[in-house]
């Protein structure tokens, strides 16, 4: 009974299925975190974007398998709850351009959080080099986006309802917070990347290079965490829900009536 109760709510809630999506493509990089039984200086991203990074241990042959695995199982569990909110919003909106855009930013979607998987195809810990490092961070900037661009969508066309008035503030103000705080994530980033990208940079050696994130910038790795928990925390508390299908009555028979039809 309890288990039908816990599937019938996931099945209402597809916003938080995809906070459960996070978790399951969480469990592989905090595991070989708290591991450690790797050493960070061999992956090029903890020179690129610090040693603090949640994927340094995770990049190492053995862990990078599995979560390989796991972002590609989250990514189709991403997708699926994506499809329901858009059934569900195409089923409210009047306006067939407006369903039409919205198909268009959900396929979008769904092809952005399906792509992150493949950072697992690209090792910074068997290979230092600087076209290495940009093929493992693409997909990583790819998946970023998504959630920036699927929380405005949230904010914009899926606003709480049904839920008093302080708890639909929280809900905004943690989500433009995340929002914020992914922007600047995203700007820290490019800008790294872009120093990356200068000419004549080493990537082994004394005059190996270092990221800001690295350097003199470090203790802004810990806003990592604080934007994972504040996205975790908007898709969990959001409090959208499918309605519920009711078993339709089948209608019964008349005694009555089925006795006259006896008769005649």
């Amino acid at each position: 009974m309890v288990c039908r109760a816990v599937a019938q709510f996931l099945l209402e809630k597809p916003l938080f299925q995809m906070g459960c999506g996070i978790l399951l493509g969480l469990i592989v990089p905090v595991v070989a975190r708290l591991a450690g039984n790797n050493d960070p200086n061999e992956n090029q991203i903890s020179h690129v974007f610090g040693q603090d990074s949640i994927c340094v241990a995770m990049d190492f042959p053995g862990w990078v398998e599995v979560a390989t695995v796991m972002f590609f199982f989250a990514g189709l569990l991403h997708s699926y709850a994506m499809i329901k909110v858009y059934q569900h919003c195409k089923s409210e909106w009047k306006a067939e351009s407006s369903k039409r855009c919205l198909l268009a930013f959900v396929a979008f979607e769904i092809l952005c959080v399906n792509c992150f998987w493949m950072v697992g195809l690209f090792s910074p810990v068997l290979d230092h080099s600087v076209g290495q490092v940009f093929a493992h961070t693409i997909p990583f900037i790819v998946f970023q986006f998504f959630f920036f661009f699927w929380v405005i969508f949230l904010m914009a066309f899926v606003p709480p309802k049904d839920v008093s008035k302080i708890r639909a503030v929280a809900w905004y103000c943690i989500s433009l917070g995340y929002v914020t705080l992914q922007l600047f994530q995203l700007g820290m980033i490019f800008y790294t990347l872009a120093l990356l990208a200068q000419p004549g940079v080493e990537t082994s050696g004394p005059n190996r290079f270092k990221g800001p994130l690295a350097t003199e910038h470090a203790a802004l790795q810990a806003l990592e965490p604080i934007s994972l928990f504040g996205r975790l925390t908007c898709l969990c508390l959001h409090p959208f829900r499918l309605p519920r299908l009711e078993n339709p009555k089948v209608p019964q028979a008349d005694a009555v009536t089925d006795f006259k039809t006896e008769e005649a």
